[in-house]
């Protein structure tokens, strides 16, 4: 394997140039009859840095843009989707894209839509930046083109695998941050849980962090409970009745009282989190 990396170091680096033109260059389609947004320059005095630089994130964020932007319709894959194809696998190897979507290009056409300009001129993104609404989309259409899901069912399969994806990189022009690129493991820690080779379970350091988590004390907390736990469901069984009495405080018009319904609720939610299976 370190042989291989070796071979490959020049898609572990960082690019100096612009990405090369591909198939799936990001593309802006406006809905008929859109404007562009003109806002004259403005002097504001310094006190008001914050409002300027409010203003500076709201136009770097793209909203406007994306509020007259057609929707793409290319699907990404789930979670689940993406487990089920793992079974089976024996070894493991993940990589990730330095700044991905800094590496795809915006075609031609569609540069001027991006345009901007400060007090020290004009600037156009000649790369899909990141807050666009079809960003995802190109993302996975590109993705989609160039590579798919490889299982290894033994270390020389694994060697070979990795090989292909490296030249794939390369002859993309992609890099990857080698920093979190991983090579041929028996387990890897993959969107939130620990995949290996007898089956998939909640990352280790989730499960730390659920066992230290303070009483909930408001709306707010409850919600950010409910939206972790939600995302293990399927190592819970009846996830949906165990946690019904946290659901009703989120209720609109409830007022948050903790009781001891929720409370059990929310221990036993944690017990069981905690003390997870393979799946």
């Amino acid at each position: 394997m370190s042989q291989l990396i070796e071979e490959f170091q020049d898609i572990f680096q960082a690019p100096k140039e612009l990405p090369l033109e591909r198939a799936f260059d990001h593309a802006i389609h406006l809905k008929p009859l859109s404007k562009p947004v003109n806002v004259k320059p403005y002097c504001y005095p310094y006190f008001q840095k914050a409002e300027v630089e409010r203003q500076v994130q709201q136009l770097l964020e793209q909203k406007a843009l994306n509020a007259i932007t057609i929707k793409d319709k290319i699907p990404i894959p789930t979670v689940e989707e993406l487990f089920d194809e793992l079974e089976g696998t024996q070894f493991f190897s993940k990589l990730d894209l330095l700044s991905g979507y800094h590496q795809i290009r915006v075609r031609a056409s569609d540069v001027p839509k991006m345009a901007f300009r400060t007090y020290e001129g004009h600037y156009k993104f000649l790369v899909m930046p990141f807050g666009l609404t079809n960003a995802p989309s190109t993302v996975q259409a590109t993705m989609n083109e160039y590579f798919w899901m490889l299982y290894s069912g033994s270390w020389q399969e694994h060697l070979n695998h990795v090989k292909l994806v490296l030249a794939r990189l390369r002859e993309c022009g992609l890099v990857t941050k080698a920093s979190k690129c991983m090579f041929g493991q028996e387990k890897v820690e993959y969107l939130g849980h620990l995949v290996t080779r007898e089956g998939l379970a909640v990352d280790p350091q989730k499960i730390e962090a659920i066992k230290v988590w303070p009483q909930l004390s408001g709306v707010k907390g409850v919600t950010s409970f409910l939206r972790i736990t939600g995302y293990y469901r399927k190592f819970i069984k009846g996830f949906a009745s165990i946690a019904a009495p946290l659901f009703d405080l989120l209720c609109k018009g409830a007022s948050f009282t903790w009781i001891d319904t929720a409370h059990k609720a929310f221990e036993k939610l944690k017990q069981f989190l905690c003390t997870l299976p393979v799946l």
